[in-house]
């Protein structure tokens, strides 16, 4: 009963001090949900588990299972981001860093995206795709606040993604 009564203690206090330190996540300024023509149209409504074309690979791969024969998906996507600072910046020690705003960090980038998928034999399918989930770049102007940090930030990500799929049964994929 008392270890009990302890191991209940540190859970508590586990899930407590989680909850209070845990910081603040913003990677998804990076994120690049666009990974699907056909997703875009339907404005990204959870129509992957759909599986109404290779694209599935990337949101639902046993959807394969759903397909027949060999299909290509091709796809790109311009994407314009904003990205505006407003605040002010101080040095460690005191006092106003001086400078603008940075201007719009954002720019056009174009990103491209490829699935491909092929019956093994009834019951087993095999897909391949290429895609980047992650990326673009911000650039402020050499004289913004933040200059200390960062003038420019870049992340590309390729993801590739070679898939099977195994339909068990007409109920599990």
């Amino acid at each position: 009963m008392r270890n009990r009564k302890l191991v209940q203690a540190l859970c508590v206090a586990g899930v407590a001090a989680a909850t209070t330190m845990s910081g603040t996540v913003a990677a998804s300024g990076f994120l690049i949900v666009e990974q699907s023509v056909k997703q875009i149209g339907n404005a990204v409504a959870g129509g992957a588990a759909s599986a109404e074309d290779a694209s599935t690979i990337y949101f639902n791969p046993a959807g394969l299972t759903r397909m027949e024969g060999k299909q290509y998906v091709l796809g790109g996507h311009v994407i314009v981001p904003s990205s505006k600072y407003s605040g002010t910046a101080s040095f460690a020690l005191g006092g106003t860093i001086l400078g603008g705003d940075g201007g719009d960090a954002g720019g056009a980038a174009l990103v491209a995206n490829f699935y491909y998928a092929r019956d093994l034999s009834e019951r087993m399918k095999f897909g391949f795709g290429v895609n980047a989930p992650f990326g673009l770049t911000t650039e402020y102007d050499a004289g913004w606040e933040g200059r200390y940090h960062a003038l420019k930030s870049e992340l590309l990500t390729v993801n590739l993604n070679p898939t099977i799929a195994y339909q068990v049964n007409d109920s599990l994929s």
